[in-house]
């Protein structure tokens, strides 16, 4: 039976052995041929190599390697020289069974050869930064590997939240292929945040001048590194030798995107894992050399990065490790006591759970074991001296009261300092309860007194005690009845007391920070509010709640907008909030005009962001929104400021020559009438004329008086008076009716009546033309009371206003906004061709007596232009 046994035994050593053979002999043997784009002094190279062969070594496969050195030396004459070399390598050696290039030159030069010098060679590659090349070369079936996708929006976004208070950001690049290529990916993802940048490129400056400018850095920079190795005169350096000058030269933290760098100085960022590249890479080799085709094999997209940290570099700019994202790596961080004595923490911790199980055995058999105490005496007495060790290293006090005798017993007094190996006390009750600080003692009473009833299984409660220094320390006591007597009263309890000051002052400071940060949000005068992935608002500041209408933000918290809004404002502002959530993407700085059922329109200025958990996933929305109506009025206001005083200065010139020209023309009709001239048809003639001349006199005063600003000369008039003579003194056709009313009993205005006449004058005309000369024009005067905050942003007090009402066509919506500039006119091409000026001279006159010119028009129904002039005072 034993000879049986044996054999088979044998057998199977044998076909394990046959099966192992067969299984290394299917990919084992393989050749494999890898080409660096670097030397094998560049960082990156020991990563990646040792990448592929913790894959390689344990299949038998055989590595060489080649290297480009473009880092060096990018010329062409190189490159040459590298295919000339390995041209003459590949026939002389044996047919390697598949090529693996390392970073985007080795990747650039495998491609162009794939169907030459690599001709049925499998190509595998790692460490490419080209996506868009990587993508495409994939529909190519020879062409398989890893890209390498630095996360650049992480680390601006890791700088931002590690440095809040640092503005500037310094960008250190070269003129290489990946440096260019990483410095263009920079400037596109930089312009989501609000950095200030300086590009700091070795491709224009020398490594000395790159020195001179780091150290003029301020303190409120940061530098972001993404390659340093060929400057402006073509010298190139090793990347510990460049970055130590980097280093020793600023004064500010220097992130990366690399691993290389790390433990000399740089403080962190999310770097690229070259070791993990170069073990994907082997792997999808070791995938094809096992029989799986390439066209099955697919890009592996997504670059293995992780963020890490130096703790040195911590410490130096005094970085907590709170403040760094979850899973992150901290590289020279000194271990933790734990770590350092993990097995003596270990049996520390589980002895004193031992002693404390012995403990409270020992406590409720203490009066069966009573008979051997005399016996058992000594090793009490070493088991009780290590069970208070272990009691002070932990921090407890353990207590045992005796309710009969109203006797307590403490391990050490309560208010000595925790850490001290105090001798044990026997103490009354009332004597503990006066170090418990006075506003606690009610609630542990309170609690105390619901355990002995029954009601709460466990006595827990925290409360402060006083210490020989007379402060107070915060304290966790727990305890439970160990003892009754038949009738259920309690008799016994055994507890302890756990000093959590610390956690307490731990606890403070987050409620501090919480409250700080709210304190922060109410503050700033822009809305800001937070909503979850059902697009609940889950809460909001008080700028917020004010806008939207409410009094506190606890009053938004649960809601939804269709509840605080009317519907089509609730589904526009739904609709903007699921794109943002669906794309991932933040909708920035975007204005957003908002019509509310009151009338009233209001022009915001918003931005929508997703938020993100500490896993990237979107968890909800966040958002802002600014009431920026005032600075679009103004904004409006004071572009057509500078419209009306760029035409007030062409005005103002032709007006003076021309009114000179006329003044010498009157002068000649003057001294033809005086000379002597009978002629009745000459003289008729020499009227007409010298009428003209005046006529083109107030025209050019007009002119003036709008390119001026026209300062009028302030007198009390009868306004009613001044209406009728500017109706009076114009001929408007037979067919068009003028209605006038005054509904103000007070029609005493202080203003330059030329100029009013002339703007009424202006008005009627406007209308009659509107009309097509025919039709009814109805001008009102009445008295207005204007308060603060009014619509037309005068001040507050008794103004009148003249409105002059037509019943024309009326002005389109898309030129209402417009009629008021210089030289915008309705009229088309021809005798009726208007100039443009005679509503901008209306506009210029009324604000020169500090009032308001509106317009309300529906088209068809005919306009209505109101002026508010003030009473003004003597």
């Amino acid at each position: 039976m034993d000879y049986v046994v044996k054999r088979v035994f044998v057998l199977i050593i044998f076909f394990v052995l046959i099966i192992t053979y067969m299984l290394s002999a299917s990919h084992g043997g393989k050749h494999v041929l890898y080409i660096s784009s670097y030397n094998p002094s560049f960082p990156t190279f020991n990563q990646q190599v040792d990448g592929i062969k913790s894959v390689f070594d344990k299949e038998d496969v055989l590595l060489d390697i080649e290297f480009m050195d473009t880092k060096r030396f990018p010329e062409r004459e190189n490159i040459r020289y590298f295919h000339n070399l390995l041209t003459y390598k590949l026939a002389h050696f044996t047919e390697y069974n598949a090529v693996i290039v390392a970073d985007d030159a080795a990747f650039r030069y495998a491609v162009a050869q794939s169907s030459a010098l690599f001709k049925n060679i499998p190509l595998f590659f790692c460490g490419v930064n080209d996506l868009a090349m990587a993508e495409k070369i994939e529909q190519r079936t020879e062409i398989r590997g890893i890209v390498e996708e630095v996360s650049m929006k992480e680390t601006l976004q890791l700088i931002r939240d590690i440095f809040p208070e640092r503005k500037k950001i310094a960008v250190i690049a070269d003129g290489t292929i990946s440096g260019l290529a990483d410095l263009k990916n920079f400037i596109t993802v930089v312009k989501n945040f609000p950095f200030d940048t300086d590009i700091l490129t070795i491709q224009n400056l020398t490594f000395s001048q790159l020195n001179l400018r780091l150290r003029e850095l301020e303190n409120n920079y940061t530098i972001l590194l993404l390659s340093a190795y060929t400057d402006c005169t073509g010298s190139t350096r090793l990347f510990h030798d460049e970055f130590s000058e980097i280093y020793h030269n600023s004064h500010v933290p220097v992130f990366h995107l690399w691993e290389h760098g790390m433990g000399n100085g740089v403080f962190g960022g999310k770097l690229i894992r070259h070791s993990e590249q170069g073990r994907e890479a082997a792997l999808l080799v070791m995938n094809y050399f096992r029989g799986k085709p390439l066209r099955e094999i697919r890009n592996v997209n997504k670059s293995p990065n992780i963020y890490c940290f130096d703790y040195n570099e911590l410490v130096r700019f005094n970085i907590p490790l709170s403040v760094l994202p979850e899973g992150s790596l901290v590289i020279n961080r000194p271990p933790s006591f734990f770590e350092e004595y993990k097995r003596p923490v270990i049996a520390a911790g589980l002895f004193i759970l031992s002693l404390f199980y012995v403990i409270i055995v020992l406590i409720y058999n203490g009066r069966r074991l009573k008979k051997n105490v005399i016996k058992r005496t000594g090793e009490l007495a070493e088991s009780e001296a290590k069970w208070k060790f272990y009691l002070d290293v932990s921090g407890q006090i353990v207590w045992d009261w005796n309710l009969q005798s109203n006797k307590i017993f403490t391990s050490r007094k309560w208010n000595d300092p925790l850490w001290l190996n105090n001798e044990e006390t026997l103490d009354d009750l009332g004597e503990r309860i006066k170090d418990i600080h006075p506003e606690d003692i009610q609630n542990v009473v309170k609690v105390m007194t619901a355990h002995l009833k029954g009601i709460i299984p466990v006595y827990e409660c925290l409360h402060r005690v006083i210490v020989n220094d007379g402060t107070y320390r915060w304290v966790l006591s727990r305890g439970k009845t160990v003892e009754r007597l038949p009738e259920g009263r309690a008799t016994r309890i055994i507890g302890t007391a756990t000093d959590v000051t610390q956690l307490k002052k731990i606890e403070s400071d987050i409620i501090r920070s919480r409250k700080m940060l709210q304190i922060v949000l109410d503050t700033i005068p822009v809305g800001v509010f937070w909503k979850d992935m059902d697009l609940t608002y889950i809460g909001c500041n008080n700028a917020c709640a004010k806008l939207i209408g409410v009094e506190f933000p606890e009053q938004v918290v649960g809601k939804k907008d269709v509840e605080m809004f009317d519907s089509n404002l609730a589904e526009m502002y739904n609709k903007t909030d699921r794109e943002v959530l669906d794309s991932g993407y933040p909708k920035l700085n975007y204005e957003e005009e908002v019509h509310y059922s009151t009338g009233r329109v209001i022009i915001f200025r918003k931005s929508k962001v997703p938020l993100t958990g500490n896993d990237g996933e979107i968890i909800g929305l966040l958002g802002t929104y600014e009431d920026i109506t005032e600075q679009k009025i103004f904004r409006d206001e004071m572009f057509k400021i500078q419209k009306l005083e760029s035409v007030g200065i062409l005005a103002s010139g032709i007006a003076h020559d021309f009114n000179n020209l006329l003044m010498e023309i009157s002068g000649s009709l003057s001294v033809m009438r005086y000379a002597g001239v009978h002629n009745e048809k000459c003289l008729y003639w020499l009227e007409h004329a010298e009428k003209s001349c005046f006529a083109a006199t107030e025209l050019t005063t007009r002119l003036i008086t709008f390119a001026q600003g026209g300062a009028p000369v302030l007198q009390r008039e009868n306004i009613a008076d001044v209406v009728n003579e500017a109706i009076e003194s114009g001929k408007w056709g037979e067919r068009i009716e003028i209605h006038y009313s005054n509904e103000s009993q007070d029609t005493s205005v202080m203003i330059d009546a030329r100029q009013i006449r002339q703007v009424v004058i202006n008005l009627v005309e406007n209308a009659k033309e509107a009309m097509r000369e025919e039709g009814v024009i109805d001008i009102v005067t009445s008295e207005i009371k204007l308060d603060d905050g009014n619509m037309f942003e005068l001040e507050p007090g008794r103004y009148m206003a003249i409105s002059v009402k037509d019943n024309g066509s009326g002005i389109p919506e898309s030129i209402i906004d417009k009629i008021f500039d210089p030289y915008f006119s309705t009229k088309q091409t021809g005798k009726q061709k208007g100039q443009g000026l005679g509503l901008a001279i209306c506009h210029s006159i009324i604000v020169q007596h500090r009032g308001k010119i509106s317009v309300n028009s529906t088209p068809g129904e005919g306009a209505v232009f109101t002026i508010y002039i003030p009473f003004g005072r003597e």
